[in-house]
């Protein structure tokens, strides 16, 4: 009897991202593993969408939520050369400035490891909000909001 074969996910950039980040964390703390919580808002159809809905999953959630010192940090998953819609990432951004009151945009596990170890800020929320406000771009591509980071 030949071995069924797993089939081979194949995920999008940013959920790659989020897994890469969620594995190192575990790996290098596993015993701080309720401390990185993620969250997947994102249904495959309109059936699954709207069953998550009515299970209190909301749009706007960040991607994971880091746990430290009895705070949250919402931390919003983006690959560099990602492109989204503005009104989406707006509300993600106003998701971690009003509940959460401290996170980031993160486009790398380095950016990552650099935010929770204190060495960097991530692409903060606030920015963004400002970003969009300010030019009112329909669409937001991240590598020039991190081009936009590096000139001031």
């Amino acid at each position: 009897m030949m071995a069924k074969r797993k089939k081979k996910i194949d995920l999008p950039p940013e959920s790659k991202l989020q897994q890469s980040i969620v594995v190192a964390y575990y790996d290098r703390y596993p015993e701080r593993e309720n401390d990185l919580i993620g969250y997947d808002a994102n249904g495959s159809n309109g059936a699954e969408g709207a069953a998550k809905l009515g299970m209190g999953v909301r749009k706007s959630v960040s991607d994971l939520m880091w746990f430290s010192n009895h705070r949250c940090h919402g931390l919003e998953l983006k690959t560099e050369n990602s492109r989204h819609d503005s009104l989406h990432v707006y509300n993600q951004a106003k998701f971690i400035v009003e509940k959460c009151g401290q996170g980031a945009f993160i486009t790398s596990v380095e950016m990552f490891w650099d935010y929770i170890e204190g060495r960097g800020k991530g692409i903060p929320a606030q920015f963004v909000m400002d970003y969009i406000k300010k030019t009112g771009v329909k669409t937001i591509l991240f590598s020039n909001l991190l081009a936009l980071l590096k000139e001031k």
